[in-house]
């Protein structure tokens, strides 16, 4: 997968409102889709057609122009149905991600900030029932990092308007 040509694990400045996504899938096992994940969300799923049954490798390639409207990651995910040749459930691979910024603006999701706020105000319930600590203040040192990560968390909830 590329995106704009760069590759998983790179980072690129997007200078528009779209970038071009291009993937070529190969696999020894049959799979039925290959999507384009766009902040964990799917922005393109391609239904593919059943390899021939006498192919030994199946491929696909295409390629999609993909809109963005902030920074984000994007990546290549495969899924397919159960295979023998594949012994922990249903056919699936993913890339790594496709940093992309746009205006430098650092990638936030406020939807994924709001689910470790609410993680972190579940732990620090924990803290205070367990009370399993050797002084208060190793407690207080463990409550206060939950703290400091908690406010992270909740200014990256804030939603702006786009």
């Amino acid at each position: 997968m590329s995106v704009n040509g760069a590759e998983p694990g790179d980072r690129l400045s997007a200078e528009s409102d779209s970038v071009r996504v291009k993937a070529v899938v190969e696999s020894h096992v049959p799979f039925d889709h290959v999507e384009i994940i766009v902040n964990g969300t799917v922005a393109v799923d391609n239904s593919v057609a059943a390899a021939s049954e006498h192919a030994t490798v199946q491929r696909y390639q295409f390629e999609a122009d993909v809109p963005l409207n902030h920074s984000s990651w994007i990546a290549l995910r495969v899924r397919g149905g159960d295979h023998a040749d594949v012994f922990d459930g249903p056919v699936w691979a993913h890339t790594s991600p496709v940093y992309v910024l746009k205006d430098d603006l650092p990638i936030r999701n406020p939807d994924d900030a709001e689910y470790f706020v609410e993680w972190i105000d579940q732990l620090l319930r924990v803290v205070a029932a367990r009370n399993r600590y050797a002084s208060a203040e190793d407690r207080q040192q463990v409550e206060s990092l939950f703290q400091d990560a908690r406010a992270e968390f909740a200014h990256r909830a804030v939603r702006t308007v786009e």
